[in-house]
């Protein structure tokens, strides 16, 4: 994680705030065949805040205005292999793990 966290500096610059839900992702690839995700990428069913404790609205923070975090959600989507009616209806991605057999193939 370490090494991952240092590229990301290198890449944007020390204001980088690393999102959780890469760190994750990247935490849980190599270990499982199968990541589901759910409204990572905002459905129909979105709200303007932040987060769900939060009375503040904010399309921003849902929408990921900010780069790094548009980039990752674009990358996330096009990772996903569920339909994407059912990613922007429902909220549910699934990425394949690498050991699924899409990934050691």
């Amino acid at each position: 994680m370490k090494y991952i966290y240092i590229y990301i500096i290198q890449l944007y610059g020390y204001n980088t705030m690393l999102f959780s839900i890469l760190i994750g992702l990247a935490m849980l690839l190599p270990r499982c065949t199968v990541v589901n995700m759910f409204e990572f990428i905002p459905s129909e069913r979105m709200t303007h805040r932040c987060h769900y404790y939060h009375e503040k609205v904010d399309v921003t923070c849902t929408f990921g205005i900010w780069h790094p975090l548009a980039a990752e959600k674009l990358l996330m989507l096009t990772a996903n292999t569920m339909p994407d009616q059912t990613v922007f209806h429902t909220g549910f991605l699934s990425i394949p793990g690498y050991k699924s057999p899409i990934c050691t193939s």
